[in-house]
């Protein structure tokens, strides 16, 4: 159970992070991303031997919602979700309903008030009307229980998908300073005894052309 409400949340966050417009370098690996983690949700809920429809219920109630913030966030960002759609992953391409108010009832009416919760949630995070959202208040009446308001917040979206944290292993900054100068010291001395030897060399030179001339005469 705590392994598919883990995947579940990633879902969510994933979902939620497309809604506030993040950026997808890929849409083919986000697709695939989320395909992965919708099967490995829906595995899950078939080794906790759930009903199949009611698994297949709730697949289609999460390629529904994803589909929607998908194509609303990428619009925002002049990108097209349609080639990408997870109800053609999942289901092909056909003029049914992906989902119908029958596959809603389902789901509100399961036995394991697990499946009912993440229900709410998607519908909750959709921000379309779905099908049979008019259950939903009763539903939420009769079972508070399993009432659920903003299904993620924003700040868990972005420690979902934030990258690790760097950790530099390299040199201290002072001691990279103090380096630094010892480098740019060294390098002036060097410059100065090379200048002061060059101006040797050269009055050397000079005394020498001296001595020269006063011999000739």
């Amino acid at each position: 159970m705590k392994q598919n409400t883990h995947v579940f949340t990633e879902i969510l966050a994933t979902c939620t992070l497309v809604a506030m417009r993040g950026i997808i370098p890929s849409l083919l690996a986000f697709q695939d991303q989320l395909k992965q983690r919708i099967e490995q949700f829906c595995q899950g809920l078939e080794a906790e031997k759930q009903d199949a429809r009611t698994i297949d219920a709730l697949r289609r109630l999460i390629c529904l919602v994803v589909d929607i913030h998908a194509r609303q966030g990428l619009e925002a960002q002049r990108m097209s979700w349609h080639s990408y759609e997870l109800e053609h992953v999942f289901y092909g391409r056909n003029d049914s309903p992906l989902l119908t108010e029958q596959h809603v009832v389902m789901l509100f009416n399961a036995k394991d008030k697990a499946i009912t919760h993440y229900a709410l949630q998607l519908f909750a995070l959709s921000p379309v009307p779905l099908p049979g959202d008019e259950l939903r208040p009763s539903l939420e009446l009769a079972n508070p229980d399993v009432v659920v308001g903003n299904p993620i917040q924003p700040a868990e979206v972005a420690q979902s998908f934030e990258p690790a944290p760097r950790r530099d292993h390299g040199v201290p900054v002072l001691a990279q300073f103090l380096m630094i100068s010892t480098v740019l010291a060294l390098l002036w001395f060097i410059c100065r005894q090379y200048l002061m030897g060059g101006y040797k060399c050269a009055g050397g030179q000079d005394d020498a052309l001296l001595w020269c001339r006063n011999r000739s005469r």
